[in-house]
């Protein structure tokens, strides 16, 4: 027969208690409703044991209240921190969707390991996280896959913040967290807990992911601790042959038992891993096509083998040998190829001032078919890397600008376009992005072929009035990405709405994706009364002005 808990129902300050969605030896967690903002909300309750407790319920309270002000897409938001007739609680963010525990047990009944793009992409998530919170004076001492939130759109959530210790105010001495993650140091004295017991909780983590199994493992708490003490890891390959011995190297660092031996920060951790797997900036690759499915066992993506530098290869071209025998622009002038090019040599620079060269591009710029023109668009596609072919043709002049045409005649060779004409107007400088967005969400997407920082763009909305609003630090971005790789689009997708805009260009490609509320302060492309416009900045320069109304905006970055 099942009890019934007397708090579901109840209502503490704005949060109603529905159902339990779980109880730990410390609190026990609730879904609740917001009923004054109309919002799905977790609400954790002491435990009754520690109730009585003033001293340690103080602390539950006044902690959670000082993490309630923390900002970071990878903690889980606190809302709110009180106490009611002797109920302790604070009120969290609901997050759709499953802890890394359960995931991993799937894994474990159906013998497979997370992908190794996934590990990297929940490994760095926690990093971020926990890095964040040691540079705000707390360590979190309870890091494992159950408080690690994987929610339904991607987002990655380390949860459990409520408990953490607050290194300035020191531990009570309770015993807290996990012994299968324990670090030796809380194992021995949760007083002696540093930063980089975290990390090593981290790196029991990472081990599980790519073993498949966690280091230690005993049905008593104590021997288990002893394990962590006293006892050197297994090497993870023992479990997954498919790790190479640098990644090994990393995980047992992680592992080591004095807390100086360690990495002393957990990005550098997560780093030296993206380096042995040779995955050093972060990547959602093993969503694109183009580099096969993720090997369900754990071992490595296949992977495109690398390219030869362009130039490189052109120089090698017969095409660039034969051109580079005197200077290249006059005999290139001279080709036939050029010569028919330059019959539409205006609708050709109207093309590509649009977009930029690929095979979509190609084809909408391809001649009547004979055997020869294959070899004009192969020419096409080596020479505007190198020469900017929109440039030379502007700079040469076409008889195709003045409407006329030039063919050459049998047997001789063609004569250059006349100087006179004017030049096709060349496009905005710099690497190109095309912003997408409506009410529901935004998307900046890199159309460049160059992998860019995002940290130094940020936006922000202009007001009638010409003042600024709602400003946006591609910070946001950078915390969990600081590349934005070529073709691949950062995102903000708002948590109020169920269907967002999603363009097609960034499908399976999206980096990075924040989930704020609409309300918010940072929320600057949204509609607004007395705002029709956003700007973008680089480095604190305006770069783009954008109508909110038009729903995409192009913008070339320095």
């Amino acid at each position: 027969m099942t009890i019934e808990d007397p708090l579901i129902g109840k209502q503490l300050a704005n949060f109603r208690l529905d159902h339990v969605l779980g109880r730990g030896g410390m609190a026990t967690v609730y879904s609740g409703w917001d009923v004054k903002l109309d919002r799905p909300v977790a609400v954790k309750l002491i435990d009754a044991r520690h109730q009585g407790d003033a001293a340690y319920a103080e602390r539950f309270v006044n902690e959670a209240r000082s993490i309630a002000t923390w900002h970071h897409p990878n903690i889980l938001q606190v809302y709110y921190a009180d106490d009611e007739n002797g109920l302790y609680y604070y009120v969290m963010e609901y997050v759709h969707g499953q802890d890394l525990g359960v995931q991993l047990a799937e894994d474990r009944r159906q013998g497979q390991r997370p992908p190794l793009p996934e590990v990297m992409r929940i490994g760095r998530a926690v990093a971020a996280a926990l890095d964040y919170a040691h540079a705000r004076g707390v360590i979190h001492r309870d890091v494992k896959p159950a408080n690690i939130m994987v929610a339904e759109d991607g987002r990655v959530v380390l949860a459990d913040f409520g408990l953490a210790l607050n290194m300035a105010q020191g531990t009570l001495g309770t015993a807290f967290g996990s012994p299968h993650y324990f670090a030796p140091e809380q194992a021995r004295n949760s007083a002696e807990v540093v930063p980089q017991s975290d990390i090593y909780s981290l790196g029991v983590v990472l081990y599980e992911m790519l073993a498949g199994r966690v280091p230690f493992d005993d049905p008593e708490p104590l021997a288990l601790a002893m394990l962590h003490l006293q006892q050197a890891p297994p090497p993870p390959r023992q479990f997954n042959p498919a790790l190479s011995p640098a990644v090994e190297a990393v995980v047992l660092r992680a592992l080591s038992k004095a807390p100086a031996d360690r990495y002393q920060t957990a990005e550098a951790l997560m780093n030296a891993l993206g380096q042995a797997l040779d995955m050093p900036e972060p990547t959602l690759a093993f969503l694109d096509p183009a580099l096969g499915q993720a090997d369900p066992r754990g071992g490595r993506l296949p992977r495109t083998p690398p390219r030869e530098p362009l130039l490189d290869r052109l120089k090698r071209h017969p095409i660039y040998l034969n051109l580079t025998r005197e200077p290249m622009l006059p005999r290139l002038k001279r080709h036939p190829i050029y010569v028919y090019l330059a019959r539409d040599a205006a609708a050709v620079g109207a093309v590509l001032r649009q977009r930029p060269l690929n095979a979509a591009t190609i084809q909408q710029l391809r001649p009547h078919p004979a055997a020869w023109i294959g070899g004009g668009l192969i020419l096409v596609a080596l020479l505007v890397p190198l020469l900017g072919f929109r440039n030379m043709l502007g700079a040469a002049g076409h008889p195709a600008e003045a409407g006329a045409t030039a063919t050459p005649a049998a047997g001789a060779e063609a004569t250059a376009p006349p100087a006179e004409t004017a030049a096709a107007a060349p496009p905005p400088a710099g690497d190109h992005f095309a912003l997408y967005y409506d009410d529901t969400g935004l998307y900046f997407h890199n159309l460049s072929p160059n992998d860019r920082s995002v940290n130094p763009v940020a936006f922000e909305r202009v007001l009638a009035d010409g003042q600024t609003a709602n400003h946006f630090d591609g910070e946001r971005w950078g915390e969990i990405y600081s590349n934005l790789r070529a073709g691949y689009c950062a995102v903000v997708e708002l948590i109020d709405y169920r269907d967002h805009l999603a363009p097609p260009e960034c499908n399976n490609r999206k980096v990075v994706q924040r989930t704020p509320f609409s309300y918010e302060p940072h929320i600057f492309w949204t509609t607004q009364e007395g705002s029709s416009e956003f700007r973008v900045l680089w480095n604190d320069a305006e770069v783009a002005r954008c109508e909110i109304a038009a729903h995409r905006c192009e913008v070339y970055l320095p």
